[in-house]
């Protein structure tokens, strides 16, 4: 079996956004199957860069077909879902045999994904164990499911970081992308983050840390903390304390806040870690 994963950029003319597209959830994804034994690293790649951030639709999908992939899965944002659908269903006419997989915040039950869609399986919400039951009916030889979906979350201690395991490189052009929580404590009402994790959930700090100190090894300029309110947590001046002392290169680093938490302390220590 072969995977080929697509996340396909916001489109600009500038080709800006291609650099910020970064694969994290592909990523997790291959991270959590290769720990548990369901993937090998020569099962799987990600679509080339230079497709993926400036290829054309007939390129997406020509490269897709010759990659002889058996399974293409697709990471569906707000930005690259019609142009994910249209690419989807141009592989299929190429290439019947192979099979589609979506997820992504995209994936949601009462969506037109779910009725008609050139996708076979769709994974929603959190999807690393839902993405390996997939991969186990396929080792078995048993038909996809139309949807896979967990009820239980994962204890995120379990999930290996993708840039320490190397299922993402470090990449000196392009942000690292890292994730030390999962769930807000908001409720914002138009917001759907909030409403699809109960509770917050941490990743073990000493492995956000590692990341920064080997980001800035290999050169990399920037880091992008996907916390969607960094700030909500009790130690935070520790926490930007240890920030500072892992930042050693001087790399920047950004984070969603709110404005109203900063105080002039605080200021000040989000400015010694780099933020």
């Amino acid at each position: 079996m072969k995977i080929l994963f697509i996340q396909l950029p916001v489109q600009e003319p500038t080709w800006e956004s291609g650099r910020a597209n970064v694969p994290l959830a592909a990523a997790y994804l291959t991270a959590y199957a290769e720990g548990r034994g369901i993937l090998k690293r020569e099962d799987w790649t990600l679509l080339g860069r230079e497709v993926q951030e400036k290829g054309s639709d007939t390129a997406v999908v020509e490269a897709a077909v010759a990659s002889g992939a058996d399974l293409v899965c697709f990471s569906l944002y707000l930005w690259n879902l019609e142009r994910s659908l249209h690419i989807a269903q141009a592989i299929l006419a190429a290439a019947p045999r192979i099979r589609l997989v979506a997820g992504g915040p995209e994936v949601v039950q009462g969506t037109p994904l779910f009725g008609v869609s050139p996708f076979h399986s769709l994974v929603e919400g959190e999807g690393e164990l839902p993405f390996c039951e997939l991969l186990e009916d396929l080792r078995k030889g048993k038909p996809l499911a139309r949807r896979y979906s967990s009820p239980q979350t994962l204890d995120l201690a379990d999930l290996p970081n993708p840039y320490l395991v190397g299922t993402l490189p470090f990449e000196a052009d392009r942000p690292v992308h890292l994730e030390t929580v999962r769930g807000c404590p908001a409720r914002c009402g138009y917001c759907y983050y909030g409403k699809n994790f109960q509770g917050v959930r941490s990743f073990p700090r000493a492995e956000a840390y590692r990341v920064i100190e080997e980001a800035g090894k290999a050169g990399v300029h920037e880091v992008y903390l996907m916390d969607p309110s960094f700030q909500a947590t009790e130690d935070l001046a520790d926490r930007l304390v240890a920030l500072a002392k892992a930042n050693t290169s001087g790399l920047a680093i950004h984070a969603e806040l709110r404005l109203e938490s900063v105080t002039e302390e605080m200021g000040r220590l989000y400015a010694a870690a780099g933020l």
